[in-house]
């Protein structure tokens, strides 16, 4: 490698490891400005990949940060078309060319969106050495058409770059492929949706493959809606409790709270459970406890548990002014 290719190499990568923190950790506008500003630098430097890169930020952010004059879509739109036509041409294309190629497939960024070519462009990325260019190759195969197993097991091998954001997508994706439970309301019901929570709420560093596994999982919960509302028992009311909390859009017609109000009672161990992991609020665990002694069941391992739990939260909550006592 040259030098001029090694200083690309340094600076596109760069960049996606800028993107890659923003996705892991989050950020301030410091970090925000800081990554357009490694897209500026690729465009005045390395046209046309750069432009791509460019081009393609500030269409994900809908305006620039650093040159709002001339950082808009209008300016951006122009430049991915010129810029994808650009390296299209050039008669020898490296693993970045390759790459931004096929994001620009990908997002439809100066051309027609087609993840077919996408997963090929990415796939000569991967060959040519781009690290990053495998998982994207994966997700727009699958995307473009190919099987739940194939990509499970494609993500499942994959190791180096992105092997964490491979792993979360290669359990969200075999969930989906397992199926839905058939006993409704069991216990096996309940662990589904807590792991379709979790693939619901992890960050997979992917914007298409996200989204689609997000509409198969709340097209899912929906089904299960459907099925529970029937069954007016407090394994049914437990599970649209879940689901209440777990959806993003809610598709049980009321409140989690409302949905827990009904459910709670003695000897429901997945609520024992929820308590032992501290995964109820306050509310919840203060309704527990009236319920309990409304009802008389204050013996109960439920009672006893929410109880324990009320009283460790009011032990470490900070003392005010009032509370000190007097000298």
């Amino acid at each position: 490698m040259n030098a001029l290719a090694e200083k690309k190499d340094k600076k596109f990568t760069q960049f996606t490891e800028q993107c890659l923190d923003l996705g892991r950790y989050g950020g301030w506008s410091k970090e925000i400005h800081a990554k357009e500003g490694t897209a500026w630098e690729l465009h005045e430097e390395f046209p046309p990949a750069g432009g791509l890169v460019l081009s393609g930020l500030i269409l994900q952010q809908g305006r620039s940060y650093l040159r709002s004059e001339m950082g808009t879509k209008a300016f951006a739109k122009q430049l991915a078309a010129e810029s994808f036509q650009a390296v299209l041409s050039l008669p020898e294309k490296d693993g970045w060319d390759h790459y931004h190629l096929g994001l620009a497939y990908q997002y439809g960024r100066g051309t027609t969106q087609d993840y077919s070519r996408a997963a090929d462009a990415f796939s000569v990325a991967n060959l040519a050495g781009n690290p990053y260019a495998q998982f994207e190759a994966i997700w727009s195969r699958h995307l473009a058409g190919g099987s739940r197993l194939d990509a499970v097991l494609a993500l499942t091998d994959l190791r180096g770059k992105l092997a964490d954001y491979a792993a979360y997508s290669a359990r969200a994706l075999a969930l989906l492929e397992l199926g839905r439970v058939r006993d409704i309301g069991s216990a096996g019901h309940f662990a589904r949706i807590l792991l379709l929570k979790r693939a619901l709420h992890d960050f997979i560093y992917h914007d298409h493959g996200a989204r689609q596994l997000r509409i198969a999982i709340e097209k899912e919960l929906r089904a299960g809606v459907d099925e529970l509302l029937p069954l007016q028992t407090p394994g049914a009311f437990l599970a649209l409790y879940l689901t209440a909390k777990v959806s993003r859009v809610n598709p049980t017609g009321k409140e989690a709270i409302e949905w827990f109000r009904q459910a709670v009672g003695p000897g429901i161990e997945l609520l024992e459970t929820l308590c032992e992991r501290k995964d109820l609020s306050f509310e919840e665990l203060r309704l527990i406890v009236e319920r309990a002694e409304a009802e008389g069941w204050t013996d109960a391992r439920l009672a006893r548990l929410a109880a324990d739990e009320l009283k460790m939260e009011d032990d470490v909550s900070p003392t005010t002014d009032d509370d000190t006592p007097a000298d």
